[in-house]
């Protein structure tokens, strides 16, 4: 292999109705045929692109979490990742929540969402439509849980923040901050992109 193809998932690679379209499987066996390596670079966790790597038959490292996580998903092995500093997901964690805030967090382990959460559905649907074995394991984050050591958390994703919140959370130094939807941010460490 002498060469590697890597794909954005949502609205590059997937239709918008999740799938992958005839014309992409055919140009992505062709580049396969010209030993031509492809993998995925996608905002989403690990945890929500599992079909499509299986799928594909991708077997090379995927960048997930926005470039907050290089994994080789055969294996479910994390290469590399840059987790939101502690103090910063400490701070970001406890605004969100004192705002009532409807958001997910991703980490290695598992993603965490807060009690009634309206964006977590988009997970619980997906681990609805793949095996067991592809589900994204789902914990409710709790204040109390702030007490505790922290996850090393790559991402978080907060659906619907009010201006004041968009405005807040752009200003905190340190943080990757963009609008990767409608009406969403995504909060990374500072340097976590999918071009890094």
């Amino acid at each position: 292999m002498n060469h590697l193809c890597v794909f954005d998932m949502d609205d590059t690679l997937l239709s918008p109705d999740k799938t992958i379209s005839e014309e992409n499987l055919k140009a992505l066996e062709h580049l396969k045929e010209l030993d031509i390596g492809i993998s995925i670079a996608t905002g989403r966790s690990h945890y929500l692109i599992g079909k499509y790597i299986d799928q594909l038959g991708i077997t090379l490292p995927v960048i997930s979490c926005n470039g907050g996580m290089l994994v080789q998903y055969w294996g479910n092995e994390i290469i590399w990742e840059n987790p939101i500093r502690k103090d910063l997901l400490a701070r970001m964690l406890l605004y969100l929540l004192d705002q009532k805030a409807d958001f997910v967090a991703y980490t290695a382990e598992r993603i965490y969402y807060p009690a009634g959460s309206k964006g977590v559905s988009l997970f619980l649907n997906y681990n609805m439509n793949v095996t067991p074995d592809h589900q994204a394991p789902l914990q409710e984050i709790l204040r109390y849980d702030l007490e505790k050591p922290l996850p090393d958390i790559c991402k978080i994703l907060v659906f619907g923040p009010t201006p004041e919140q968009d405005v807040y959370i752009r200003a905190v130094e340190g943080l990757e901050v963009l609008c990767s939807a409608d009406k969403v941010l995504d909060i990374m460490q500072d340097g976590s992109t999918k071009g890094n």
